[in-house]
């Protein structure tokens, strides 16, 4: 399916991103190098069969095919190591762990964005879906926030576990995306996703459950998500050198977006979105559809209103009433026996 020389060329920058000095290095090698060309689906985009051709592609590039573990297998840590990394973990998470002042910064802002759309009320519950490190969790914990979390790495889900506890509230599920209606029974004010609903192969699915999970006013936010206007599919893996060589080297899953048909997705679930600006992605808010429409809604295509197109008849010109008539012929009949 993909092109043999097309997996020798990622193979090829692979190698060069593992002689990359520091993080500023390996962005500078994904920022100066083009992407690559990646076989694309025409079928219907839910269907089994459009899934499956994904995950050909998948397959191809990951030499392996796809399962939950392959988030976190490759890069969990022997376990004389564990400990070292949890603490580590603990103590300066990801962005703090790239030392790199640049990506620190945008997450920082990305996480001030993220903020800014919750709801003033300190006790509000909130669940993080794949939060990594725990980071957003931590800030969000300081504020006052009831916190939970369902993370799928096992050393991640340590970290997470500690964060709780030196907190005394919020808990910490290890497992993956699509048991979320098994661990969680209660409802949340708010659901977040940050840089992790592109990993979900079952999103569709995904999507329903965590909206049973919402309360009546409850939103949902998808924060530093790959969701591109007018992409050249549907969904499906995302072929910028930054993705292929997550999913090569890494064994991760890296979707991609179109935004309409993620905006019909939704709707079609049951939502309504508005989309807000921020620095390394746009952040979708999503509400439920039986609360109205918001006034700074972004609909789908399907939903738009279209130009009225037809052409408008000319009215006719009106005709006097015969009254009119007669009453005139009178004032002109009167005028004429007047005249001297």
């Amino acid at each position: 399916m993909i092109p043999r020389e097309t997996i020798e060329a990622v193979d090829v920058f692979i190698t060069k991103c593992k002689a990359a000095a520091n993080d500023v290095a390996l962005r500078q090698y994904f920022a100066e190098t083009p992407p690559f060309s990646l076989p694309v689906c025409h079928l219907d985009p839910l269907t089994p069969a459009y899934k499956d051709f994904i995950a050909h592609v998948y397959e191809e590039l990951a030499d392996s095919q796809y399962s939950t573990t392959n988030e976190y297998i490759r890069v969990t840590p022997s376990n004389e190591r564990m400990a070292k990394s949890i603490d580590f973990k603990y103590k300066r998470p990801f962005p703090f762990s790239t030392s790199t002042p640049a990506t620190t910064s945008n997450h920082l802002r990305s996480i001030s964005d993220i903020i800014s759309h919750l709801p003033y009320n300190p006790g509000a519950r909130i669940l993080e879906l794949g939060p990594g490190d725990g980071f957003l969790g931590e800030c969000l914990l300081r504020m006052g926030y009831d916190v939970s979390f369902l993370e799928l790495n096992p050393a991640a889900h340590r970290t997470l576990e500690l964060r709780c506890k030196n907190f005394g509230r919020g808990k910490a599920i290890c497992d993956e995306f699509n048991t979320v209606d098994a661990h969680f029974s209660e409802k949340f004010d708010v659901i977040i996703f940050y840089e992790s609903f592109h990993h979900s192969f079952e999103f569709p699915e995904l999507i329903s459950k965590v909206k049973r999970l919402l309360t009546k006013n409850g939103i949902l936010i998808l924060a530093g998500e790959p969701i591109i206007k007018n992409w050249h599919q549907p969904w499906g893996i995302r072929n910028d050198s930054e993705t292929l060589w997550a999913v090569r080297k890494h064994g991760w899953m890296e979707l991609g977006f179109d935004e309409d048909f993620l905006l019909e997705l939704f709707y079609d679930k049951g939502f309504f979105a508005r989309v807000a600006p921020s620095n390394l992605a746009p952040i979708y808010i999503f509400s439920h559809r039986e609360n109205g429409l918001p006034p700074d809604a972004q609909l789908p295509s399907k939903m738009q209103p279209t130009p009225n197109t037809e052409p408008t008849e000319t009215p006719s010109p009106r005709i006097p009433s015969w009254r009119k008539i007669l009453g005139s012929l009178k004032r002109h009949a009167v005028s004429f026996l007047h005249r001297p």
